[in-house]
């Protein structure tokens, strides 16, 4: 290899990690985004209960381009986010496991996306839950098992490997949570018990806090 050559590997070295290191900070800036917005929507809405009613109810009603808006730009920010952990952990984990990470996490995009177009309102409310809400958090739960299992044969990752498996299985429990306390009533937008929305605010929290924690371990690490 010639000098020229190994200057246009530096130069495309440096690229990749200065475009793994900004994509993997829109998982950091998506998720505390979303719930920034979601809260204002909230107290914008008349007589809306962030601890009674679901954050879908924001996406029917008043000011519900709001809500919708914020979940697409959310998605748009999660999928940066997964380009940028595949470019950064390409070289580190198994390409089998890290292109499944890649199509669970395009996944929970697009369940994100569906949740706005197929609003929480009586004519959409199923298809809201089904092909919104269920593969925008079942497919990260999955994700994160992937990884997990991935990076606890790591000595580096070995502790992040453990944190992905404890989101894994804490997101699991609430998205069962979230089953029984909200979804009787989603057509409507109300709970079905008094704390419904609080156990899906506490979901979004636990499931989404992961990109939050792992783009800023890639951004880190992609600049030094």
């Amino acid at each position: 290899m010639d000098e020229h050559e190994k200057g246009v590997l530096e130069v495309s070295k440096s690229t990749r990690k200065v475009i793994a290191r900004y994509l993997a900070l829109a998982g950091v800036v998506g998720p505390i985004l979303f719930v920034v917005v979601f809260t204002v929507a909230g107290f914008l809405r008349p007589g809306y209960s962030p601890i009674r009613q679901s954050i879908s109810a924001l996406g029917v009603g008043t000011n519900a381009w709001l809500g919708n808006a914020d979940a697409v730009v959310f998605a748009v920010l999660l999928l940066a986010f997964a380009l940028g952990f595949f470019l950064s952990m390409y070289r580190v984990m198994r390409t089998g496991w890290l292109v499944a990470f890649l199509v669970l996490f395009v996944l929970s995009c697009v369940g994100i996306i569906n949740a706005a177009i197929f609003p929480a309102a009586s004519g959409t409310s199923g298809l809201h839950w089904l092909i919104g809400f269920l593969p925008a958090f079942l497919a990260p739960v999955a994700a994160y098992l992937v990884v997990g299992k991935e990076w606890l044969r790591m000595r580096n990752w070995h502790g992040y490997g453990w944190y992905s498996l404890a989101t894994a299985a804490a997101s699991a429990l609430f998205i069962l949570l979230s089953f029984a306390l909200l979804a009787p009533r989603r057509a409507t937008g109300g709970p079905a018990t008094s704390v419904g929305g609080l156990v899906e605010r506490i979901l979004v929290l636990i499931t989404f806090a992961w990109p939050v924690v792992i783009g800023w371990r890639l951004f880190v690490l992609e600049g030094s």
